[in-house]
């Protein structure tokens, strides 16, 4: 049942990380990455002006690409993008937490997977479903065809009031 808690909300590892668990290998600060725009277009120069601020000021990592980044406005090249310029400035020790979530299951493992190829220390899904079975069925794809560490974000306002509890992340485990 082991879970962090991001933003006053749990978020349950769903998949084991190799020989360390979620909670060491996370921890201190490790904020949500806004998505900056210029102009109506992504401002990838503002991305690693935000990313080498963090860095300097010594937080452990970030989230990128969540709801306080604004996934479902961007394209799936502009996520690539914002991927490409965090995981380039990557350091030792600093973190790297990618949201895939797309609007199909299709669309999120192979952002997953893009996001895997790159070097994300994790990928984070915010799956919107009504019940609690398709949210399963979608984090198992997604499991069964990437091996990066998958943390699901457990937010009933996103999952349209689906509440995945630390008794269905742990079914979710043993998938």
């Amino acid at each position: 049942k082991e879970f962090v808690n991001i933003k006053g909300i749990n978020v349950y590892e769903v998949k084991r990380w190799t020989k360390i668990t979620l909670t060491e290998r996370l921890h201190g600060v490790i904020p949500p990455l806004p998505t900056p725009f210029l102009h109506g277009q992504l401002d990838e120069a503002g991305i690693e002006k935000i990313v080498r601020y963090l860095i300097n000021e010594k937080v452990h990592g970030v989230v990128i690409l969540g709801t306080t980044g604004k996934f479902q406005f961007l394209s799936e090249s502009d996520k690539q993008k914002v991927i490409d310029r965090v995981v380039g400035l990557k350091q030792n020790g600093f973190k790297i937490l990618a949201g895939t979530t797309g609007n199909s299951l299709k669309e999120t493992i192979a952002l997953s997977q893009y996001a895997e190829q790159k070097g994300v220390d994790a990928i984070v899904l915010a799956p919107r479903y009504e019940t609690y079975l398709p949210v399963v069925e979608y984090v198992k794809g997604v499991m069964h065809n990437t091996n990066v560490p998958v943390v699901l974000y457990n937010n009933p306002f996103i999952t349209n009031g689906v509440h995945v509890d630390a008794a269905h992340a742990t079914m979710l485990l043993a998938h």
